[in-house]
Formats: C-alpha cells, structure tokens, sequence
C-alpha cells in the first residue's frame, strides 16, 4: 500500500507508454519491466468485469498508512495504501525492507463509506495520478495477502489486513461530511516520519525478516503503529519528517 506498491512500476516505463502498445516497449530499456505493467492493467481491468459493491455499513473511520516520496503526503486522492498489518504484507515480502529507507511514512486518517469496491492500483502515470481497475468512485478494498478479485472487499481481513484505493474524483470538499453531494472519503494526514526511522533505529527490517515468506508480520505492524502514534523513542515514536526537504530517490521493482 505504496508508492511502490504491487504493480507501481510506472515510472520506468515511460519511454513505450503513449503508444499504448506493448509492442513498443522493444525499444524501451526497461522492458520486462514494461510488460508487467501491461500485463498488470490488463488484470486490474479484468478485475472488475462481473464485480459489484459490498452493501454498505454506514461510515468507518480508517487508520492507513503509506510509503512514499518526495512531496507526495499531501494528499490520498488517486493513491493507495493500507492498515499497519496489510502495509507490513508488502513492506516485509520485498527481498529486502531496506529498499524503503529513503522514503517517508505518512499516518492517514480516513473516514469513509463502507459500500467498499474492488481495489485499484494507483500511480502516478504521465503527469497525474490515475487508478486502474476500479468500479465507479467507490473506495476499494482487498485481503492484502489473497490481493486477487475481490477477495477481502468486503470482510475486516483479521490477522492479515487490507490494502485500500482511493479514488480521486470521490474525496469529499474541505470541512465537508461523508455523503455530502455524493463524496465517499474525507482524509487528513496525522504525521509524516522518515522510513530509516522505522526500519533501522526502530526495528522494522529485523521484525520483517523474523517472519519473512511466512507471516503474519504483527510484531512489525506494531513497529510501524509506534513509529507514527508519536514522536517519543522511548515509546517507539520517531521524530517529524522535514517536509521542506525534497526526496527525489526512485525505486524500481
């Protein structure tokens, strides 16, 4: 439930992208890495063909969290991210968790209708942030470790968590309730830490590494919660990132 999350290979592709064509990505320095993209957005389409909305709750406010670059904390429209144990599913079942040490971690808390849809994949592709495979403007949810069809829309996912897409053109106005002329989601941002923190001064990558290729990863979900509740190391909590400063470090996958 990142910027780099499952699928978010965008940026290394752009040289066959206006064409549309996979075909194009022959020329394309990164080219098996170009196919999986299509491949990717071939699936999130097919995701949604026959999917329907999970009957509505009412609203439920959301603790998330994401890993990202840069500037990119200042909003969740058109993003994706997860709870504390469905963001530690991704984080920890990389090769290695230290490939997110140059980024930042930002607490969300969402408010949100629950006639959840199927989850999206999200980036930012040619210039703006788009999501794939979605079904109207509802917020999506998935199992985030059975991330296929609509496995996880729409149960609490216990033990194992969930990963959420939010769909940009359903974000409610300032001040505005959930409902209010439609919208569906309302956010605020909490805190923004840097991930070095978390996964070195605080533990997370020997958590992840405890349970690797297993699970679950509560212990690391537990580390990345005390990172962000507050800025206390004695409580797990790590300092304020500096937001003024630009990270312009990308990753690959």
């Amino acid at each position: 439930a990142t910027s780099v999350h499952a699928g978010y290979v965008f940026s290394s592709c752009l040289c066959c992208l206006p064409a549309i064509l996979p075909m194009s990505c022959a020329r394309c320095p990164h080219t098996p890495t170009c196919l999986i993209l299509f491949a990717i957005l071939e699936l999130s389409q097919g995701s949604v063909r026959g999917a329907s909305l999970c009957n509505s709750s009412g609203v439920e406010t959301l603790e998330v969290y994401r890993y990202h670059f840069g500037q990119d904390h200042i909003t969740l429209a058109d993003r994706n991210a997860g709870d504390a144990l469905g963001d530690m599913h991704y984080v920890c079942t990389r090769a290695d968790a230290k490939v997110y040490k140059n980024c930042l971690v930002s607490r969300w808390e969402v408010v949100a209708e629950t006639s959840w849809g199927p989850y999206a994949v999200c980036n930012s592709l040619l210039g703006s942030h788009r999501c794939f495979g979605s079904l109207g403007s509802n917020v999506g949810r998935v199992n985030a470790v059975l991330h296929h069809g609509s496995k996880g829309q729409c149960s609490k996912n216990e033990g194992v968590g969930s990963w959420f897409s939010f769909p940009g053109d359903s974000e409610c106005k300032p001040g505005a309730a959930v409902g209010a002329d439609g919208c569906k989601w309302s956010g605020k941002r909490v805190r923004s830490v840097s991930a070095r923190c978390i996964i070195e001064d605080r533990g997370l990558a020997d958590a992840c590494d405890k349970n690797r290729g297993h699970g679950p990863y509560e212990d690391a979900g537990r580390i990345l919660e005390a990172a962000l509740a507050s800025d206390d190391p004695d409580r797990g909590g790590c300092p304020d990132a500096d937001l003024g400063e630009e990270h312009h470090r990308e990753i690959t996958l």
